[in-house]
């Protein structure tokens, strides 16, 4: 998931990005590290923050570093 936030341009920090999505900033980051999974809620979240799938944002490696 970092790598897809990085990958968008403007970059955004994880604290604007976790905004966004309507998430805790510390979720965000538990999710980024692989601490945590996300639950389906936060899954829609993430995916539609950043207009994929939840495929795409499942088969794109969120959990890879």
């Amino acid at each position: 998931m970092r790598r897809l936030r990085e990958s968008r341009r403007p970059v955004r920090s994880m604290t604007v990005t976790s905004q966004l999505m309507g998430l805790s900033p510390d979720a965000l980051r538990k999710y980024e590290r692989g601490e945590v999974e996300p639950k389906m809620t936060a899954l829609k979240l993430i995916a539609a923050y950043y207009n994929i799938s939840l495929d795409e944002l499942c088969k794109g490696g969120m959990n890879k570093p």
